[in-house]
């Protein structure tokens, strides 16, 4: 009964509290950060066997290593770059607290997931549940029910208020998330999830209908990210679990794929056109001015970040010429002066390199007061090479991918879903941000979490 009511609580807690809620020191972050930090001490106290086991478990293992290996990457990041500004900005440091409270989630999720499978449909019936209010908070933004939207909008999405007021010409739903694309990208992996079950013939009736609904919510956000993860979504998990070199398993994939792709058209075409226009915009990507803005706007992020240094190029002395030789009329100790300057300028140059490759390698850090050229990042890799450098990104990598290691020791069928998220993480990073968003990259540790989990409790290697 414990377990099942935090399942539910924690399910509510990512899926319905308001996004952008901030009153004081509490925002959103912090509450999930501390419900996340209370249900681990909950499960610490009360089963510590039971989490013992669950770290004996080598795919968690990993994961749970390298997601820590990467917080040390944000944690050392901030401090060198605390060290070289000379200024401690202690908010930076709740990037730190970010990547922990993601562990803590997966950790948390795993062990209520594997201690009882029924905690599996408690959080699925609750997941459908919030989908459900969002979809009808949803419906209420689009057309401004009541004016509602008057009322609460300016609240939870300021950015997003003039496009639901006065009869805005086409609307972007938010629902409680605060911004279209992050309902989009919700939207899509829990339409990916409830797949899931329909292609390992595990779901029940009414996930059909949900699912349809859920594709309708989706168009209202207008988001193309969001819409290009969805499907590229489906196809992948179709492949991925299904397809075999046998004709009977071709046959099924290509089953599932036409489905797929004929209720995806259907949409298309069923649905009003201030509902599809941005999707249909995809049909000639090279002519959306905002995706080649990006796409320049990103070159040139890029090239600052490769071609900038930590400290400004020491000028040499005007007093030595290229060859070496000394100006006419300058004395002995002003000579000498000036070669003891210009080898300083040498030392200065090694150590100034020496600074711009640790720089490039470890990044600026969080910058939370801008005081650094930063510009506005729509592609979260380049946000996350600004603020963690190469080795950041590296090991951001290594988190997502590491528990494919282990997967000669699991069921293709349920790593698939895992395989799937894990490209659309990659994907939707491109024109947006999933990891920096804690209620997105929340959801994504549960996904995790549940294909993993459910991966080895059909192997049986699992005892909580």
């Amino acid at each position: 009964m414990k377990n099942k009511l935090l399942v539910i609580l924690y399910t509510i807690l990512i899926c319905l509290l308001p996004l952008n809620i901030k009153t004081g020191f509490i925002s959103y972050s912090k509450i999930l950060l501390s419900f996340s930090f209370l249900v681990f001490m909950i499960i610490f106290l009360t089963d510590k066997k039971g989490l013992k086991n669950l770290f004996s478990n080598n795919i968690i293992k990993v994961l749970v290593l390298t997601t820590l290996s990467f917080a040390f990457i944000v944690l050392i990041s901030v401090i060198f770059n605390s060290i070289i500004d000379e200024e401690w900005i202690w908010s930076n440091f709740f990037e730190f607290l970010r990547v922990i409270e993601y562990v803590l989630i997966l950790i948390n999720f795993y062990y209520l997931f594997s201690v009882d499978k029924k905690n599996i449909n408690y959080f699925t019936n609750t997941l459908l549940f919030s989908l459900l209010i969002t979809s009808v908070i949803g419906i209420f933004q689009f057309f401004n029910i009541f004016n509602l939207n008057e009322k609460y909008i300016r609240f939870i999405a300021p950015t997003q208020y003039i496009t639901l007021v006065n009869n805005y010409p086409f609307p972007r739903i938010v629902g409680l998330s605060g911004n279209p694309n992050v309902l989009g990208l919700f939207i899509a992996l829990a339409i990916i999830y409830l797949w899931h079950f329909i292609i390992t013939n595990n779901f029940r009736w009414y996930y059909i209908p949900i699912i349809l609904l859920l594709n309708v919510i989706n168009f209202m956000t207008l988001s193309r990210s969001s819409y290009v993860c969805m499907i590229v979504g489906e196809v992948l998990l179709v492949l991925f679990t299904m397809f075999r070199l046998k004709w009977p398993a071709i046959k099924n994939t290509l089953m599932f794929l036409a489905i797929v792709i004929f209720t995806n058209l259907l949409f298309l075409v069923a649905l009003p056109e201030r509902l599809t226009w941005r999707v249909l915009e995809l049909v000639d990507i090279k002519g959306i001015s905002s995706w080649q803005n990006r796409i320049d706007i990103s070159k040139d992020v890029l090239d600052y970040f490769n071609d900038s240094t930590l400290s400004e190029p020491i000028n040499t002395n005007n007093n030595i010429h290229n060859d070496g030789e000394v100006n006419e009329g300058i004395m002995d100790d002003e000579v000498n002066e000036g070669i003891m300057d210009d080898e300083n300028v040498t030392i200065n140059k090694h150590k100034s390199i020496t600074l711009d490759v640790v720089y490039k390698l470890l990044g600026n850090g969080p910058d939370k007061l801008h005081k650094k050229y930063y510009g506005i990042f729509d592609n979260e890799w380049l946000m996350l090479l600004f603020r963690y450098g190469y080795i950041g990104v590296a090991f951001y990598v290594a988190m997502i991918i590491s528990p494919l290691i282990c997967y000669r020791n699991v069921n293709r069928k349920n790593i698939a879903l895992y395989l799937t998220v894990a490209i659309i993480i990659f994907i939707y990073m491109i024109p947006a941000a999933i990891y920096h968003c804690n209620m997105l990259f929340a959801f994504v540790c549960i996904l995790m979490a549940y294909s993993l989990q459910v991966e080895h409790n059909n192997r049986g290697d699992f005892d909580a």
